[in-house]
């Protein structure tokens, strides 16, 4: 099947100029009365005539394979028109989230002010995280056969960065080593089990290690606070999604009202079953 449609394509691609859909397009296979043409292939920049031939041969027994399972499948579907709505909705729906998300993104304020974010938390009811106490530190959890623990105990003592990164990206099974950012307490002794660190370690600065069930734990504390009035990163980003997405919503619907008022009072409506 493969030498004879290789043939085939060779021939019509080299030889049949008079096959031709336009111009610059040549007739590479037909089944049924369906035709495929060079232009609906997108070949894309190969070496030699050689691979390209054997890319269009493959493409065109692909297409042809589909094209007769299709056939096959037509003739046990009773359901034409159900399909045919069904891409039909598909085919609308396609085309709306395509001119609302064009809409959106020329329309769209995505400017979030500090103002606005506390707005927003006065008025809703948010997981917040930066909401307990908050810590400033680097930890990281590492099996006790690791390599070169002892380097790695003096790059966490002196917080030597580069070198914390290159080997937790390694060796690591956790870690975390945002020093100068603050982050919920809560959040980071999930990653620690209880006992490892006493309680006052993680409200001290300073740098502790540990081991525990076959693992080490290194923390280093940089700061720690009971309350802030700032909000962490995460968080922050996390009430700026929510904000924007409501303004989407917003925008969206007032669009759509604003379009269907002008569309009745130019009376290009007609209801007829009031």
């Amino acid at each position: 099947m493969r030498y004879f449609l290789g043939i085939t394509i060779l021939i019509l691609l080299l030889a049949c100029q008079f096959q031709k859909k336009g111009k610059n397009d040549k007739l590479v296979a037909d089944i049924n009365g369906k035709e495929l043409y060079l232009s609906q292939l997108n070949i894309p920049k190969l070496r030699t005539n050689a691979d390209s031939l054997s890319y269009i041969n493959a493409k065109a027994e692909e297409w042809v394979r589909t094209e007769i399972l299709l056939a096959e499948a037509k003739k046990e579907t009773q359901t034409d028109q159900q399909i045919e709505n069904l891409v039909s909705d598909y085919k609308k729906n396609l085309i709306l989230a395509k001119f609302e998300k064009n809409y959106v993104s020329k329309n769209l304020d995505t400017i979030v002010s500090a103002p606005q974010i506390e707005t927003f938390i006065a008025s809703h009811e948010l997981p917040i995280s930066s909401k307990g106490p908050q810590i400033k530190c680097t930890f990281g959890k590492v099996k006790s056969d690791a390599a070169n623990l002892e380097q790695l105990d003096q790059s966490w003592k002196d917080q030597k960065m580069d070198e914390l990164r290159s080997y937790c990206t390694t060796f690591a099974e956790i870690y975390s080593l945002e020093a100068d950012k603050w982050q919920s307490l809560e959040d980071i002794k999930k990653y620690i089990p209880d006992g490892v660190f006493k309680k006052d370690k993680f409200t001290k600065k300073g740098y502790y290690q540990k081991s525990y069930k076959n693992h080490e734990y290194f923390l280093y504390v940089h700061n720690y606070q009971e309350k802030t009035n700032e909000l962490n990163d995460a968080d922050i980003n996390k009430i700026k999604k929510l904000i924007l997405h409501q303004r989407q919503v917003q925008l969206l619907k007032k669009y759509k009202d604003d379009l269907y008022s002008t569309t009745i009072n130019e009376k290009q409506i007609k209801f007829y079953l009031n």
